[in-house]
């Protein structure tokens, strides 16, 4: 049986969580507290290369990083759907999965953290980091636009692993008062992303773990 390893607050984790639902992959969550030490489990540390997650481990073999894990999880699975055989295919959505990961999910990630996640954890926000990732931000989401408008998913009618790069990051623009109104297709994408109740469980399972103490 996969088991994946996961933090509910992190929107990396939060990618394979998706992937493994909404495909329908069997597996054993590994829920893990920082505020608890468990990043420090022998069980962790020992499947989780680079000790980050999400992280897995199946049948003895073990990985980290969520892109690597979403790859070697669709091909182990045989999830054509969500990352076909086709090499040119592959290719489009390793393209969108790379600038996703890179210049879109950084830089909201950046802003989640010191508009939200830092002040909740007693540590200050850096407003020169708030204004670099809106900057940056605000240079890539048109680039974004322009690949999804008028599509249902990220690459076209289906799911495909580049909906599980940007998912868990789009649905936070909300939070986040970044403003969508010139990025129609951007916000009806997240707005789909957010309807699905994988994201809805996702989403409750952060709130259920900021709010513990």
């Amino acid at each position: 049986m996969l088991k994946l390893y996961y933090n509910a607050l992190s929107p990396y984790a939060q990618r394979a969580l998706f992937f493994v639902h909404e495909a329908k992959i069997s597996f054993t969550p590994v829920p893990l507290d920082f505020r608890a030490g468990d990043f420090s489990r022998a069980d962790f540390k020992k499947d989780s290369p680079f000790n980050t997650v999400p992280a897995i481990e199946l049948g003895g073999f073990t990985l980290s990083e969520s892109g690597a894990i979403l790859r070697y999880l669709a091909q182990r699975y045989q999830k054509t759907t969500w990352y076909p055989e086709n090499l040119e295919a592959r290719a489009q959505i390793d393209m969108v999965m790379d600038a996703g990961a890179h210049h879109v999910s950084r830089w909201i990630q950046q802003l989640g953290w010191h508009r939200i996640m830092a002040p909740r954890f007693g540590q200050t926000p850096s407003e020169l980091k708030i204004t670099e990732a809106e900057t940056e931000l605000m240079k890539w989401l048109p680039r974004f636009e322009r690949h999804v408008a008028g599509r249902k998913w990220v690459m076209g009618p289906d799911l495909t692993l580049a909906d599980a790069v940007v998912a868990p990051f789009l649905t936070m623009t909300p939070l986040l008062g970044i403003s969508m109104a010139d990025f129609g297709g951007t916000k009806a994408l997240a707005d789909r992303y957010a309807a699905m109740p994988t994201m809805q469980k996702i989403r409750a399972d952060a709130e259920a773990f900021l709010a513990k103490r």
